[in-house]
């Protein structure tokens, strides 16, 4: 697959699901993608990139920021307000909820094209950076 359309098809892989994924899994998890006959799908985890078999690593993977390490009144302004106890009320319903699932209804709710935009560059650069790592080895030119 040539280098523009990997970087079209991840774009068009990263949707509210993996927006809301990046941001809510812990800080030491990765959010990679995978390449399988043409198409791209986007996962999570802790070991994604330390597959043993080269065939069952992500086509590229970035560092998710972690749950934690995030500011969400980008998430909760306007949508929710945070309790003593660290849950979010929503606005509209009164609904109480987790910081997790509060990131995950904004992002279902939102304008997170940007994130998609940002999400989307990180992986394609990973991805970029690999591919040169692969042409060189010890610093020759493979």
């Amino acid at each position: 697959m040539k280098t523009k359309e990997i970087k079209e098809k991840i774009r068009n892989a990263i949707g509210a699901k993996e927006v809301a994924l990046y941001y809510t899994v812990p800080s030491n998890w990765r959010l990679g993608a995978y390449e399988s006959n043409g198409k791209i799908r986007i996962e999570v985890g802790p070991d994604l990139g330390n597959e043993i078999a080269e065939d069952e690593r992500p086509t590229t993977y970035i560092s998710c920021p972690g749950i934690g390490n995030i500011d969400t009144s980008y998430f909760s302004d306007n949508f929710a307000t945070r309790q003593e106890d660290g849950t979010y009320q929503i606005h509209d319903t009164g609904e109480m909820v987790s910081e997790s699932r509060m990131i995950e209804m904004s992002c279902e709710k939102g304008d997170i094209i940007d994130d998609i935009e940002s999400i989307a560059l990180k992986l394609y650069e990973a991805f970029q950076e690999e591919q040169e790592r692969q042409k060189t080895f010890n610093g020759e030119t493979i």
